[in-house]
């Protein structure tokens, strides 16, 4: 049936090396577009967190000042991006400490009490009745330019989250 020279009947069922290329560029220019839009959504996530984790602290530091009838300091260091809540005695009583992302820069309308070491520090005084010894403003802001602030009432220590 097939003679000497009879070949078999060829079948091309690989891709060439150009179409390998452009698939390739095409995946690769989709990539450059998804990334910049994930890092800006990634930074938005981070400065929401930590504005509602800021405010949840804030709120805490007052129910323990009302729940307790003790007077409460929520020392916040802008520096770095720490907090700890304690009361306002010697020797004083630490309740809870911590720190926010580092990605995040922290300004803020409360004055600056302390210098050296501790001049990043920034105090909130709660009454034994809850209610903050001043208003205040603390803004918070991401790397992308994003921006949020938290505000503190004066005569009800509500605290408030807007964009």
């Amino acid at each position: 049936m097939y003679g000497c020279c009879s070949q078999k009947p060829f079948y091309n069922y690989g891709f060439t090396l150009i179409e390998l290329i452009l698939v390739i560029a095409v995946i690769g220019i989709l990539f450059s577009i998804a990334v910049p839009a994930y890092s800006r959504l990634n930074d938005e996530y981070i400065l929401n967190i930590t504005a509602m984790e800021l405010a949840q602290e804030l709120r805490y530091a007052q129910q323990i000042a009302f729940n307790e009838k003790v007077n409460i300091i929520f020392d916040l260091n802008i520096d770095d991006n720490r907090y700890e809540i304690r009361t306002d005695t010697t020797p004083y009583k630490k309740y809870k400490s911590g720190e926010f992302n580092k990605q995040i820069d922290i300004k803020t309308t409360l004055n600056q009490r302390y210098w050296g070491d501790y001049k990043g520090s920034r105090l909130i005084h709660y009454a034994s009745s809850g209610i903050p010894s001043t208003p205040c403003t603390i803004t918070l802001y991401n790397k992308s330019g994003g921006e949020m602030t938290i505000t503190i009432a004066l005569a009800t220590g509500r605290v408030k989250i807007k964009k």
